[in-house]
């Protein structure tokens, strides 16, 4: 009888622990959640008003001179105001959106050629230093 009793003790404390270490390690409600295409559109338009002009490209990024890429990313940004940077592989709708919008923007207050105009100004001036 003493034996049961101490089985029964045991698997008594052994279900109750186990009962309590399950409360304790709820998984909450994930908290990620992708913005969408309007909220990319609006923030885009947002960015621009306040003069930060990001032109993000998507993909593998190959850098034939990538002392040239920095002074072209440093030129841009200094007499532009135009951050450019690679995001990855990875677009989401929200961010296909920003970018579409914001170069929309970037081509209305600088031309379509921006990117080609200051691709060969800096390089003018890459050749000389």
């Amino acid at each position: 009888m003493r034996i049961q009793m101490k089985h029964f003790t045991l698997a008594l404390i052994f279900s109750s622990l186990s009962a309590y270490s399950q409360q304790k390690y709820i998984v909450e409600k994930d908290s990620i959640r992708f913005k969408n295409c309007n909220e990319g559109v609006v923030e885009a338009q947002t960015d621009f008003n306040n003069g930060i002009y990001n032109s993000f490209s998507y993909g593998l990024l190959i850098q034939i001179d990538p002392k040239f890429d920095k002074f072209l990313e440093n030129y841009r940004k200094e007499k532009y105001g135009i951050i450019s940077k690679n995001l990855g592989c990875v677009i989401t709708e929200y961010s296909k959106c920003y970018s579409e919008k914001m170069d929309e923007l970037i081509f209305i207050k600088f031309g379509k050629d921006i990117f080609e105009r200051s691709r060969k100004e800096a390089k003018k001036i890459y050749k000389k230093s």
